[in-house]
C-alpha cells in the first residue's frame, strides 16, 4: 500500500510541474497575443492621424513638411563647399588648429590674417551660393535615404561645415571692423539654421543647435568690440526676435523618432548589440517603446519654461531600482534605442536661454547709443521696446546686469553647472579670457 501511495504521489508531483511547465510558456504566449493587439490598434491610430510609423512613411512625412524649391541650390552648395571644407589649411582658426587673435582689431596683429584672407577670397563663391539657396523656403527638402535608427544624414552634417567657413568670415569681417559684411554673415547662418531645421530626429535638431550656436557666438565676439550703429543693431535685435517654437519642435522630433524606432525594430535583420539581446522583439517591448513616445509628447506641453525639469523628472521614474540585478527588456531596449532626453531638453533650453541673453544684450547696447549711457537697470530697457518679461530668461529667471569700469555685462545661469544666477559679477569679466556663452561683454 505504501509503494502505491508513493509512486501515486510521485506521478501527481511530476503532473503538477509539467503543467506549471507548460503553462508559463502559455501564459507568455496570451499575453504577447493581447500585446500584440493593442500594438496593432495603437499603430492604426498613429496611422489615422496622419503620421509617420515606417521609414517609408517617414520619408513621406518630411516631404510634406519641407520645401523642394531650393534642393537644387543647396545641393550646389554642398557641392562647392566639399573643396573647401574638406582640407582646409591647417592654420585656419574655426575649419583648422589656427588660433583666433586676442582682440578682434586691426591694430593688434593676426599671424594667420594672411591666410584667412587668401582662403577667404579663394572660396567667396561658396558665400555666394549660399545667399542664393537662402532665397528659397524653408526648411529645404533634400533626399535622404530612411532607414530607421541608422539613417545616415549627411547633408546637415556637410553644412556644419559651411556654417563654420561664414563664421570665419564674420570674424575676418569683425576684425577689418566691416560691420556691413559681419552682418551679413550672421544672416547667412540664421538662413542656414532655419533652412535644416530638421526636426524629423534628435541628430538634425542637435546639427542645427550647433549652428544656431555658432550665429550666437559671432553676435556675442561683435558686442565686445563697440562696433554696431543703431541701425544695425535693430537688424540684429530683428534676427533674434522670433523664438523657435519649442512645443511643435519637441513633438515633431518625438514623432519621427517614434517611426524610426518602430522601423528599426520590425526590421528582422537586426543587427549589433539589438540583434545580440533582443532577436526577436516581442509585441510587450515595442508597445513598452509606444508608451516611452507618449511620455515623451506629453513632456513638451507647457513649453521650454519648466521643460528640462520635466524631462529630468522622467528620467529619474525610469531608472532602475538601486540593488536591482533583474534584466529589464523594454529598459534596456529603450536606453539603446532612445536619445537622451534630459539632456536634449537642456540643449533646447541653453539655445532659448542664449538668445533671450543676447537680445537683452543688444537691448543694452541700443540703449546706449540712444541715451550715451549704460543703463541703471534692466528695468529701463522698456525705452526701447523690452519689458518686465524679456529681460527674464527661461524659467522666469532674472538676467544679471552690471556696469564696471565703463563696460557693461550681462549673464544668466548654466544649468549644467548652477541652477541659478550669481547676483554679483561672475569671474569672467577678464578681457584676457572668453567668454562662456551665458556671460556677454558689451562695450
Amino acid at each position: 500500500i505504501q509503494r502505491g501511495t508513493g509512486r501515486k504521489y510521485r506521478m501527481i508531483v511530476a503532473t503538477l510541474i509539467v503543467t506549471i511547465i507548460g503553462g508559463v510558456p502559455s501564459w507568455i504566449a496570451v499575453q504577447e497575443i493581447r500585446s500584440g493587439a493593442i500594438l496593432k490598434a495603437r499603430i492604426a491610430d498613429i496611422k489615422s492621424e496622419g503620421l509617420p510609423t515606417d521609414s517609408a512613411s517617414l520619408a513621406d512625412w518630411f516631404k510634406c513638411t519641407s520645401y523642394p524649391e531650393g534642393t537644387a541650390a543647396w545641393e550646389e552648395v554642398i557641392l562647392a563647399s566639399k573643396e573647401a571644407t574638406e582640407f582646409p589649411p591647417t592654420d585656419l582658426p574655426i575649419l583648422g588648429d589656427g588660433r583666433l587673435p586676442p582682440s578682434f582689431h586691426p591694430d593688434i596683429p593676426w599671424p594667420q590674417s594672411d591666410s584667412v584672407k587668401q582662403y577667404l577670397n579663394e572660396f567667396a563663391p561658396v558665400l555666394q551660393k549660399v545667399d542664393q539657396a537662402s532665397s528659397f523656403p524653408r526648411p529645404v527638402w533634400l533626399p535622404i535615404e530612411f532607414n530607421g535608427i541608422e539613417t545616415e544624414l549627411d547633408p546637415p552634417k556637410e553644412m556644419v561645415a559651411v556654417v563654420h567657413m561664414v563664421q570665419l568670415d564674420g570674424l575676418w569681417a569683425l576684425y577689418q571692423r566691416n560691420t556691413e559684411r559681419a552682418l551679413k554673415d550672421i544672416q547667412r547662418i540664421d538662413a542656414i539654421a532655419e533652412s535644416f531645421d530638421w526636426s524629423f530626429c534628435m541628430l538634425t535638431q542637435m546639427i542645427s543647435n550647433s549652428i544656431r550656436s555658432s550665429e550666437s557666438s559671432l553676435i556675442q565676439q561683435s558686442l565686445n568690440m563697440d562696433l554696431w550703429n543703431e541701425d544695425e543693431l535693430a537688424r540684429l535685435r530683428m534676427i533674434l526676435s522670433h523664438p523657435r517654437n519649442f512645443d511643435t519642435c519637441w513633438n515633431k522630433v518625438a514623432i519621427g523618432e517614434r517611426a524610426g524606432t518602430l522601423a528599426t525594430v520590425n526590421n528582422f535583420s537586426l543587427e549589433g548589440d539589438i540583434a545580440k539581446y533582443w532577436n526577436p522583439i516581442w509585441s510587450s517591448d515595442k508597445l513598452a517603446l509606444l508608451n516611452v513616445y507618449d511620455d515623451w509628447l506629453s513632456m513638451g506641453k507647457g513649453g521650454i519654461d519648466g521643460l528640462v525639469d520635466r524631462a529630468q523628472k522622467w528620467r529619474l521614474g525610469q531608472s532602475p531600482a538601486p540593488k536591482t540585478n533583474e534584466l529589464d527588456r523594454a529598459r534596456s531596449l529603450r536606453d539603446i534605442l532612445l536619445p537622451s532626453l534630459d539632456q536634449y531638453a537642456i540643449v533646447l533650453e541653453r539655445e532659448e536661454e542664449c538668445r533671450r541673453l543676447l537680445l537683452v544684450a543688444i537691448g543694452i547696447k541700443q540703449f546706449q547709443r540712444k541715451h550715451h549711457r549704460w543703463p541703471g537697470s534692466l528695468s529701463e530697457l522698456s525705452d526701447i521696446g523690452l519689458d518686465a518679461k524679456g529681460c527674464r530668461s527661461v524659467g522666469d529667471q532674472a538676467i544679471g546686469f552690471q556696469v564696471a569700469e565703463g563696460v557693461a555685462y550681462a549673464w544668466t545661469a548654466d544649468r549644467m553647472t548652477s541652477p541659478t544666477i550669481t547676483s554679483s559679477l561672475p569671474p569672467f569679466a577678464d578681457p584676457s579670457l572668453e567668454d562662456p556663452w551665458y556671460f556677454v561683454t558689451i562695450r
